[in-house]
């Protein structure tokens, strides 16, 4: 059962936090972003979508498969890049910690496009 899934995204100019999880059955988030020059923080909201819609969706990131840890090769400089990490829970196992720096697994785009489907208003 899914238990909860965390997203940090840190660029040179902003960053970002949401958590989405599960409460007995029903999907909520929180989110927090970093914009200069201030602070917002969104406090604990239920998800558009049903449980078992989101999970069936996030299942066909696969997540668990996705590399450790992705970066560009040492040859390459990035100024105004990014980085991140996913956090993923599912319970009776432990937590999935996976990270980039300025670089994705090839789902990337369409995990981030779930992600704000479900957190959107």
């Amino acid at each position: 059962m899914f238990e909860y899934i965390e997203i940090e995204i840190d660029s040179w100019h902003n960053r970002g936090y949401t958590k989405i999880w599960n409460d007995d059955g029903k999907l909520y988030y929180e989110s927090c972003a970093y914009k200069c020059p201030e602070f917002l923080r969104e406090s604990r909201k239920e998800c558009k979508c049903e449980l078992s819609e989101f999970v069936s969706r996030l299942k066909r990131m696969h997540i668990p498969l996705w590399k450790r840890e992705y970066k560009l090769p040492k040859d390459v400089c990035v100024l105004d890049g990014f980085k991140w990490t996913v956090k993923y829970k599912v319970s009776g196992k432990g937590v999935v910690v996976r990270t980039g720096d300025n670089n994705a697994p090839f789902v990337w785009d369409d995990f981030i496009d779930l992600i704000e489907s479900v957190t959107e208003e």
